[in-house]
């Protein structure tokens, strides 16, 4: 069962309850009993599997977590009595969270939800399919929600990583944002959109597990921030580069991004990129002639080094 609908058939449940007349007792010792099975058999199947103790005990901390929030979810419908059904009040905390509410109204939200907001969160966004809708909701310890356009996730950094690893492992795409507090998770939401983008568009690597990482990728996304302007910098920057063929531009550009990066001879360049050192030699002197005294000035040589470190990927794409 998914999370979300979990969190909604024990509100039900309360619901029922309150007006059947009855108390939560039932429930509670139900749940006491239901949880004492569930660690049974997390229990045996540690031993089974000859789990380390930390293991373990992050087992125990998410059952007994997920088996407060169903009672804190039926608590809440108990609470409704005979009052009109309210929808669920996760989304709604999910886009202030994301939104950047007032630290007031993200307490409210919090509390009707029964979801403590951490000190410390994690932004995950990824393609609202079918398949990543379904992970996410199945973590009940995680706000998950769409936009129209993106599936978002908001967790303590524990479990966002968890969800995005299932969220990659099933075939997605997923940008991920640092740990950041509640008051900055609207610019964590923003990067991590801005990530995503630039991995779809295929303007930075993606891992074979699918999750890309804000923290590793900053320098892209300042890059990237205006692709427009980036882009036209970039054609103004390296324009002797861009009369050339596809294929002698990419040579020449890759040839002139790792000189700067590296400042190697021709020799030492020539034993980096994997070519004769005549080769190197020829590249740079062409290189020499094309860019001039741009390449002594340090100012210009940087300004040229980001270029390309913008540019490359772009025309390797053109190649493909």
């Amino acid at each position: 069962m998914r999370g979300h609908d979990a969190a909604a058939l024990f509100r039900d449940l309360g619901l029922l309850e309150a007006r059947a007349g009855h108390d939560l007792d039932a429930m509670r010792a139900a749940h006491q009993i239901a949880t004492q099975e569930a660690w049974t058999e997390f229990r045996d199947a540690a031993t089974e599997l000859d789990l380390g103790q930390d293991v373990v005990g992050q087992l125990a901390q998410t059952l007994l977590a997920f088996q407060e929030q169903l009672l804190q979810q039926a608590s809440l419908g108990f609470s409704a009595g005979d009052r009109p059904r309210h929808p669920d009040p996760r989304p709604a905390l999910l886009t202030a969270v994301v939104g950047g509410e007032s630290p007031r109204r993200l307490a409210l939200l919090s509390r009707a939800a029964a979801w403590p907001i951490p000190e410390q969160l994690v932004v995950a966004v990824s393609l609202p399919t079918e398949r990543a809708r379904a992970i996410a909701q199945a973590h009940p310890m995680a706000l998950s929600g769409t936009d129209g356009r993106h599936l978002l996730v908001a967790a303590e950094p524990e479990v966002a990583a968890h969800v995005a690893a299932a969220l990659g492992s099933g075939g997605a795409v997923v940008a991920v944002s640092g740990r950041v507090t509640t008051a900055d998770a609207h610019h964590a939401s923003r990067w991590a959109l801005r990530l995503l983008r630039l991995a779809l568009d295929e303007k930075i690597p993606v891992p074979a597990d699918g999750v890309v990482h804000v923290d590793q990728h900053q320098l892209d996304l300042s890059l990237h921030a205006d692709p427009v302007l980036r882009e036209r910098i970039d054609h103004e920057m390296l324009a002797p580069l861009t009369l050339e063929t596809a294929k002698r531009r990419a040579i020449l550009g890759e040839t002139m991004m790792v000189w700067l990066q590296t400042g190697d001879s021709a020799a030492a360049l020539a034993d980096r990129l994997g070519v004769h050192h005549q080769t190197a030699y020829g590249r740079l002197r062409k290189l020499r002639f094309m860019f001039r005294d741009r390449l002594d000035d340090p100012k210009q040589a940087a300004a040229l080094l980001t270029a390309l470190e913008s540019a490359m990927p772009r025309w390797r794409r053109e190649l493909d």
